[in-house]
């Protein structure tokens, strides 16, 4: 069957902070040095042929470091996007992301060592679509979910303390949801100082299917809305969920900064009458 993506993002600020370190990168657009402090709003369908790669990153590093590192891992994504868009084959889709989050760690590295501070970096998680499948890609505690009929399901596990502990059997699962370690990341982009290697964590591809929508957002959603409450705005038919959703986050109290990109796999047949719809 024939279908189209129809594809929202938003970024907002959020209530609290004075800066934005989130980044996006949704059909060639994401922020820059110049509008980091707008709120950024978009829908519209992207044809098969036309699939792209779509990211999410969440910078931190104190000071203004977090917006630098998560739009050099943005503009070094801008420079992979051919080679991506192109790739041929799985395997060869995982050597290009390997190399994007090389060059994106070491340039985050670079500029922090100028920069004389210890510790920032960005975290990452991006959807790519090749031969009907989205593959996924992550780093730290930005999440990509799928809601699957009335599922909603967490497609990537956060790089946290909280989490080693869990699996050291340190914390019980109620343990380390409430723990301060929940925050405390364990990989991410910038991580690598020394240069030892750095490979995004991955899922095996998950099926196109009409129907089906995925969620990428970073913590400043997940932190001020419950999965439950994603699921709920998920399964309506609002023009723009991520809208909705980053409104949702900012009126609990907005206390981050938050971006969401929502996906919604659909019927040609249904899309085409959309497509044409001059809201997009």
């Amino acid at each position: 069957m024939a279908y189209q993506i129809k594809y929202a993002y938003t970024c907002h600020i959020g209530k609290i902070r004075n800066n934005n370190e989130d980044n996006f990168w949704c059909c060639g657009e994401f922020l820059n040095a110049q509008n980091q402090g707008m709120s950024h709003i978009r829908s519209g369908y992207m044809k098969q042929s036309e699939y792209p790669l779509l990211a999410v990153f969440d910078g931190m590093g104190g000071a203004a470091y977090g917006e630098i590192a998560s739009e050099i891992a943005v503009q070094t994504m801008k420079k992979y996007e051919h080679r991506l868009k192109n790739a041929e084959g799985m395997r060869a889709v995982d050597q290009i992301v390997t190399e994007f989050v090389t060059e994106a760690n070491n340039s985050i590295c670079e500029m922090l060592r100028e920069k004389n501070c210890l510790s920032g970096g960005t975290t990452f998680a991006m959807l790519y679509f090749i031969d009907g499948l989205a593959k996924l890609y992550y780093l730290g505690d930005s999440r990509i979910y799928m809601q699957d009929e009335e599922d909603l399901i967490c497609l990537t596990r956060d790089h946290t303390l909280a989490n080693q502990k869990l699996d050291a059997g340190i914390y019980t699962e109620a343990q380390a949801k409430k723990s301060a370690d929940q925050h405390r990341l364990t990989l991410y982009v910038g991580v690598d100082k020394n240069g030892l290697g750095l490979n995004a964590d991955s899922r095996p591809p998950v099926a196109l299917q009409p129907g089906r929508k995925f969620l990428l957002c970073t913590d400043g959603l997940v932190d001020m809305c419950s999965e439950q409450e994603i699921q709920d705005i998920l399964s309506q038919d609002y023009f723009n969920e991520a809208a909705v959703l980053v409104q949702t986050a900012v009126n609990y109290g907005g206390i981050d900064n938050v971006t969401c990109i929502v996906l919604e796999v659909i019927p040609i047949e249904e899309s085409a009458e959309l497509e044409s719809d001059p809201m997009l």
